[in-house]
């Protein structure tokens, strides 16, 4: 086993090694480190995420920063970043667009911009959130419209009398769980305050 594996292994098992350790298994192009490693990271991947996939829209929506870290692109001090902010309508149109594409969640990323504030930034995931209740309602609405279209269900008449009566009342669960070919019978109902005030149903249900 080499010097680099013997590092990951212990990486591994104690979760931390001293910087010079880290320092060599960065350096070092070893198969068999990353091998280790790279099973490692796997199984506990797995076992906090399971083998689920979940996708999300990326919304960049400023790229200044108050910070100059080396390593990033949109690191204060890099003078070629052409620089941006979104507006709240660009970025729920963002989200509008990433919704017809599939995305149902979305994460809002950016640089440390000194002009976003706090209050600013719950004022936008407040109207994304709207967005997405409405969206949410109407696609609802939807869906029951279209069970009703296709098994022919029909709209109550609401009234404020003391009298309940269904006319061939169907059941949209058992309706449909009914082996292939076994017709479901539907039942009427009569209830009112002086002539039938209770009833007794018998059978399977």
């Amino acid at each position: 086993m080499t010097g680099a594996a013997k590092l990951a292994e212990t990486l591994v098992r104690e979760h931390d090694l001293p910087d010079e350790g880290l320092a060599a298994l960065i350096e070092t192009r070893d198969g068999e480190s990353r091998r280790i490693l790279g099973e490692a990271a796997g199984a506990l991947a797995r076992e906090i995420y399971g083998r689920k996939v979940f996708i999300r829209g990326l919304i960049e929506f400023t790229n200044y920063c108050k910070n100059d870290c080396l390593y990033c692109g949109i690191r204060r001090g890099n003078r070629k970043a052409e620089r941006y902010r979104l507006a709240e309508g660009e970025i729920l149109g963002c989200c509008e667009e990433g919704y017809r594409l599939g995305f149902r969640t979305f994460v809002l990323q950016g640089g440390e911009d000194p002009a976003v504030t706090d209050r600013w930034m719950a004022g936008v995931v407040a109207a994304i959130q709207a967005n997405a209740m409405a969206i949410a309602e109407l696609d609802c609405l939807q869906s029951f419209a279209q069970v009703a279209i296709q098994n022919n269900y029909c709209r109550p008449e609401i009234t404020e009398d003391d009298v309940l009566e269904i006319k061939d009342g169907r059941h949209p669960v058992i309706e449909q769980r009914l082996p292939i070919g076994e017709p479901y019978i539907p039942n009427d109902l009569y209830l009112d305050t002086t002539s039938q005030q209770i009833i007794i149903i018998t059978g399977p249900n």
